[in-house]
């Protein structure tokens, strides 16, 4: 499968997994009210910037290899490696989107612990729509997370080489990065109603 193709893989995922980070230390900062502000700004704009690395896994499927393919007559069928890098991809997107998810989870709950819940909501909708930006820059214009620090250049690009095609790609992940959040919160949310409280299970036991 080549050695380029894990290490891509490798670094896609350690990518992917930077905001997870990032959004539990700001979890940690946010219960510790002697915390300095400007360390939850300088993470909070680190985890913004890298954020959009998690969902851009879903598009490293593009490197299913349509050669390998094995024909005979009319019928056709995978080799061996396309399942064995159908399986890798698959198993770095399904972490990464994890990662992704909880990570975005983090960030609305800290949002919505200090504002309503509609302006957390929309909050969270406008960091989807940018993340569909830098899923775009990354895949069309191939940007990477530290080329931040030279924003015009990428504003630049981005405003010259965008699309209508480009718009609706962006649109779609938007919709897409925003419809997985509301299922994953929703699917926490249920955990959490069917996790017994410990005392109440204590006060059962004992009667």
């Amino acid at each position: 499968m080549g050695q380029s193709f894990f290490v891509l893989m490798a670094w896609n995922l350690f990518l992917a997994v930077l905001p997870l980070v990032f959004s539990q230390t700001l979890v940690a900062l946010a219960a510790n009210p002697t915390a300095a502000r400007w360390k939850k700004v300088v993470l909070s704009l680190m985890w913004l910037a890298s954020f959009p690395n998690a969902f851009y896994v879903t598009t490293d499927f593009i490197h299913l290899p349509n050669e390998h393919w094995t024909c005979a007559d009319t019928s056709c069928a995978p080799s061996m490696i396309f399942y064995g890098r159908l399986m890798i991809i698959a198993t770095g997107f399904l972490l990464s989107m994890y990662a992704g998810l909880r990570s975005l989870s983090d960030i609305h709950g800290l949002i919505a612990s200090g504002r309503r819940r509609p302006v957390a909501w929309l909050v969270i909708a406008a960091i989807c729509f940018l993340t569909g930006i830098g899923i775009y820059i990354g895949r069309f214009l191939r940007f990477n997370s530290w080329d931040l620090l030279q924003p015009w250049r990428i504003v630049s690009e981005f405003a010259t080489r965008v699309s209508a095609r480009g718009w609706a790609f962006i649109a779609m992940f938007t919709v897409y990065s925003l419809f997985l959040h509301c299922c994953f919160t929703l699917l926490r949310q249920g955990a959490r109603r069917n996790t017994p409280v410990k005392g109440s299970q204590a006060d059962s036991a004992s009667t």
